[in-house]
């Protein structure tokens, strides 16, 4: 493995936790220190993967929001006394019954 020599200016503090952590690990400081900073950007990477997902997700749930909204408008539609009222429909209501205790509008 190539190296370079790059030199770092390090909290007194930081320097501390890393010191002890290379007593702890029985190894030398510029190991310890390359192993947190490769663990700070696989950390890194992770978090940008989970920020994706979790937007992701969000668009998924906008999205069933949606859909189920039109869904309850497909069976206030069906009604065939015409009813585009969509809490006074039979239809909806029983469909609702069906799905009692199922959240899909959080």
């Amino acid at each position: 493995m190539n190296r370079i020599d790059k030199h770092l200016s390090i909290p007194l503090e930081i320097h501390y936790k890393i010191s002890n952590l290379c007593k702890k690990n029985k190894i030398n400081y510029t190991t310890q220190l390359l192993e947190l900073i490769n663990l700070g950007l696989e950390q890194n990477s992770i978090l940008i993967r989970y920020n994706d997902i979790e937007n992701k997700v969000e668009k998924i749930k906008n999205k069933t929001n949606i859909i189920f909204e039109l869904l309850k408008q497909i069976y206030a539609d069906m009604d065939f006394e015409n009813i585009k009222d969509v809490k006074s429909s039979y239809a909806l209501n029983e469909f609702n019954k069906k799905i009692n205790g199922t959240k899909y509008n959080d």
